[in-house]
Parts: structure tokens; sequence; C-alpha cells
């Protein structure tokens, strides 16, 4: 999207001192006929303009991003919910967040057990972005929370692949996978977009923002909902099956 722009903005360039030289036609400064150096000014600060919203803004708006950068499908807080592997890893609450002094983007984030405790912690080291499939790679560094962590434990490389979604719309859902030092350990998951609308589905009565902000745990609230609503279907096809 962002390089169909500036090619447009390029190509029209001319239009639009054509456009700014019919207005200003006729216009003349100090006796002499200034409309031709005032079109081909003013075609430029616009050309300008765009180019720097094209190339810039998106540094600095989500809104943005989300337009111009293919990366950004990424961005924002995830639910990680572990479908195989690690023991006392249950879900994860990771956020992928844009690094406007690198241009890049990074991971940070939390596991969380089964009683909704913070379990271990990570955050990416090195990012690797594919926007034509949707994946991401990063590499690691983490700990396990409250007791020593062998030294496999330690970093790790996760994989991330996102579903297509509709048109103009964010990716919600995805899948991935951790690999260990030495591939120790495998961990499988699935991926849900944390959006307000999931918040309320899950009968929270807080937003993503005030999720980011933490500032009465809510996302160990999100964590204990999220594991409830997971289990409530086992649990009642165990009661059927007593029956």
């Amino acid at each position: 999207m962002q390089s169909i722009l500036r090619v447009l903005n390029i190509v029209l360039s001319p239009v639009l001192t054509l456009s700014f030289a019919s207005t200003f036609a006729g216009l003349t400064i100090a006796g002499r006929d200034a409309g031709d150096a005032m079109a081909g000014t003013a075609a430029g600060l616009v050309v300008l303009a765009v180019e720097l919203a094209l190339t810039q803004g998106p540094k600095h708006s989500v809104w943005l991003r989300r337009w111009l950068d293919p990366r950004a499908a990424f961005e924002g807080g995830w639910i990680q919910n572990v479908t195989a592997g690690q023991g006392g890893n249950a879900v994860g609450i990771f956020w992928f967040d844009y690094q406007s002094e690198t241009d890049t983007f990074a991971v940070h984030g939390y596991a969380y057990s089964e009683d909704f405790q913070r379990w271990a912690r990570w955050v990416s080291t090195h990012m690797f972005i594919d926007t034509v499939g949707l994946t991401a790679t990063y590499q690691w560094d983490g700990e396990i929370l409250g007791a020593p962590t062998p030294d496999p434990e330690k970093a790790g490389l996760t994989n991330l692949e996102l579903r297509w979604p509709p048109a103009f719309a964010l990716p919600l859902i995805g899948a991935g996978r951790v690999l260990h030092v030495g591939e120790g350990t495998r961990v499988k998951f699935d991926l849900y977009r944390i959006t307000n609308r999931l918040l309320a589905e899950l009968g929270l009565p807080f937003t993503l923002r005030q999720l980011r902000i933490n500032e009465h745990d809510e996302e160990a609230k999100v964590v204990e909902a999220f594991l409830t609503k997971r289990h409530r279907p086992a649990a009642v096809q165990t009661a059927a099956a007593r029956l």
C-alpha cells in the first residue's frame, strides 16, 4: 500500500502543478509574472507533505501503521493459548509493539499457570516478519519466575502464523510454536487478538487500554476469565458422561 501511494504521489505531481497553475494564473509580484513559480512551489510542497506522511507518519501513528505498514498486522495484544508442550505453561499474554527508534517490532509477555499466576516471562531479541505469508519469527530470552531457570529454558525461537482476515480487517486469530534451545522443549499454541469485543465476551468490565496499563492486575483477570471459559466445555462433557 505504501509503495503504491508513493508512486501515485509522484505520477500525480504534474497534475497538481497544472491545477495550481490555473489557480495562480495572472498572479504578479513586483510587476512580474509569478504564477508558474507559485504553482511549482505549491505542487512541490504538497508532494513533500504526502511523502513525509507516508514515510514518517507510520512511525508516530498506530492508525497510519495499520494502513501503510503491513507488519502492523501483528501489532497489539495477544492471548497465547497453549495446546501442547511445557508443563505449568497454560496461557500467555504478550504485546507485539512497534519500536520507532529502530523501525522494527518487539515482543514481551508473561506465561501463566493453571492457577492464574505468572509463571515465566520473555522478551524478543531478534525479529523477522514475512508480510506476504503473515508470519513472524523471533528469538527470545526468558526466565521462569520464582525458581531457577535451566539454561535450555532461557532462550529459544518462536514462530507466529496469522490467519488471513477479510479485506481491510486486522487478523484476529492464528497459531504458533516455540522451540527452546536445543529443541528440548516444544510448545504449540493458538493465538487470539485481544480486543474490546473479546474482553466483553469474557465478561470483563475494562477496556483494552486499561488492560495495557494493567494498573489493577487486569492481565491476570483476563487469564482467569479465559481459562475458566476454556475449561467450561470440558467440565460439561465430564458431567454429561457421568449421567
